[in-house]
């Protein structure tokens, strides 16, 4: 999911549970430039290499915590804070938890 900074969701991908979330990345911010907050799953120098050619530069934490080597500036974790914002409120709005759909129609029908 990509958001803005005041918190709207711009776009999303809906994948199947069998693909790597990487790949997905890659298709949501195809043409994108400016700087990608993300989790650590998605960090890949792949994936940031292809981002810097594009003009994205991914702040993404390493997938070992023992390899972080400073800890992130506040301003950082504030923005970390609105993203669980987010998904908290499409969680808790929306049920996300429990929507067992068996197809597209009606997973975006709810």
């Amino acid at each position: 999911m990509r958001i803005n900074l005041p918190g709207v969701i711009t776009d999303f991908r809906l994948a199947p549970a069998n693909v790597h979330d990487l790949e997905v990345a890659e298709e949501l911010f195809s043409g994108v430039r400016g700087w990608a907050l993300s989790d650590s799953n998605y960090w890949s120098p792949d994936l940031q290499e292809k981002g810097r050619e594009q003009g994205l530069s991914w702040l993404t934490p390493y997938k070992s915590a023992k390899r972080e080597q400073t800890p992130w500036p506040r301003w950082l974790s504030h923005k970390r804070y609105l993203i669980d914002t987010v998904f908290s409120l499409l969680t808790e709005r929306f049920h996300a938890k429990r929507v067992w759909a068996r197809d597209a129609w009606l997973f975006f029908a709810r």
